[in-house]
């Protein structure tokens, strides 16, 4: 990774690609002098085993203060996820990574209210799997939503319809054929 030479990139798009991730070594290049970075997004390149230094990363979040745009992989767990938020509070916009790992109910509570202080979050898109009953942990940041991306999630009908009328300014909704209703 070029890191080290590009001080001042402020965009880094992580497409799938012949690119070889497999150790989490890319985030480590970052020197840490390096602040300038807006927006991160490895949402769509495979997770494989170490592929992400969830610290390295953590440290890349914490100490670029204009990040305003966050898209993980499903290889960050909903810890890993509360995590980053602390240390990102002014996201925009934010990509989940899986939102379907056991947590406690009290580790719930934690998230949902790491998220609550998510005031400046516009946008989302839940990329991976979501458990049911982690849906009611997005409901804080509902509020402000103008933007929802729930193309690839498998969501139950009456879960969908909750989490949608949390969404009072919502503008633009992307859904796909993956919504289960209820089996009668």
């Amino acid at each position: 990774m070029c890191a080290l030479a590009c001080r001042n990139l402020a965009e880094l798009e992580l497409q799938e690609n012949e690119i070889d991730f497999r150790s989490g070594d890319w985030l480590t290049s970052f020197p840490d002098t390096y602040t300038s970075l807006v927006s991160l997004n490895f949402a769509t390149v495979r997770p494989t085993a170490n592929y992400v230094d969830v610290d390295a990363l953590e440290r890349l979040v914490a100490r670029c203060p204009l990040l305003r745009k966050l898209k993980l992989n499903k290889e960050i767990t909903l810890k890993q996820l509360q995590r980053l938020l602390l240390r990102a509070p002014n996201l925009v916009d934010l990509g989940t990574g899986s939102y379907s790992h056991n947590l406690s109910w009290a580790e719930l509570s934690e998230l949902q209210t790491t998220l609550a202080r998510c005031k400046d979050l516009r946008s989302l898109s839940i990329i991976w799997d979501v458990a049911a009953m982690f849906v009611r942990t997005l409901y804080p940041v509902c509020l402000n939503l103008t933007t929802l991306n729930l193309s690839d999630v498998h969501l139950p009908t009456a879960d969908f319809a909750k989490l949608i009328s949390h969404c009072p300014k919502l503008q633009r909704l992307l859904v796909s054929s993956f919504l289960q209703t209820p089996l009668t």
